[in-house]
């Protein structure tokens, strides 16, 4: 009995070819044009970048940790680079929580740090206040993710202080023919079927045939995206912060 069942990019592509029609059961990759298998894990990376969009994947939950400078108030996250003051981290689809851990005492202390919204932090009286940092403004860009925290840390809380990000990492790319899908098992199916719905049109596959997969995509994507979600109750309370001064 096993509980490790993982596919490669190649079987998945041969299961989507499959189900278009386009290959009989024994055939297998090495009998498949290269251009047709380029094709498909071209369309197969576009599909998981858009995947990574619509709502959160759970496995993808994790925590970074973000170490704090002296009077430095901005962060930025932007992978395979080496330049200091920048984390080596892959860009966060989403950040959803952000807390202080007091590393100085024991056991360690965590804080509660808000997320503010660019209004929010733009109307901060000053932006190179010192202290403990009580919020975080989210600074999204193309390539990069810019932290600006307020108020900044000042020499001692950098020292015994560290901001932890709860965050949405991207999903891995899938550059090779046996790279192993970064989703978990009970996410191929349904991989499967929309990556053949997305791609089913190229093949001039019959419209009834299209229908057919399609209505299948559209049915397992939404049942697999109503299941993978937190199953714990979520709270909501008043903000008792005062507001940012706006002048």
């Amino acid at each position: 009995m096993s509980y490790n069942f993982t596919v490669t990019r190649d079987q998945l592509i041969l299961a989507v070819l499959r189900k278009l029609g386009q290959i009989e059961p024994g055939d297998t990759i090495d009998t498949v044009d290269p251009t047709i298998v380029e094709n498909a894990s071209f369309n197969l990376n576009l599909l998981v970048k858009y995947l990574m969009t619509k709502g959160i994947k759970l496995w993808t939950i994790q925590d970074l940790t973000i170490p704090l400078v002296a009077d430095q108030f901005a962060y930025t996250i932007l992978e395979d680079t080496i330049v200091v003051g920048e984390i080596d981290e892959p860009k966060p689809i989403k950040v959803i929580q952000a807390f202080l851990r007091n590393t100085s005492v024991d056991p360690e202390l965590d804080i509660p740090v808000q997320l503010i919204s660019r209004n929010q932090y733009d109307f901060l009286s000053s932006k190179y206040t010192t202290g403990t940092p009580n919020s975080l403004y989210v600074n999204e860009q193309r390539t990069s993710t810019i932290l600006n925290v307020w108020p900044v840390p000042d020499t001692t809380i950098a020292t015994d202080y560290e901001l932890h990000l709860t965050q949405q990492r991207p999903i891995a790319d899938i550059n090779d023919n046996a790279d192993i899908i970064d989703f978990p098992n009970e996410w191929y199916n349904t991989l499967v079927w929309v990556l053949a719905d997305d791609i089913a049109i190229e093949f001039e596959v019959p419209a009834n045939h299209r229908a057919e997969i399609a209505a299948k995509a559209a049915m397992y994507k939404e049942e697999l995206e109503g299941w993978d979600v937190e199953y714990t109750s979520t709270y909501f309370q008043v903000d008792m912060r005062p507001a940012a001064r706006r002048g």
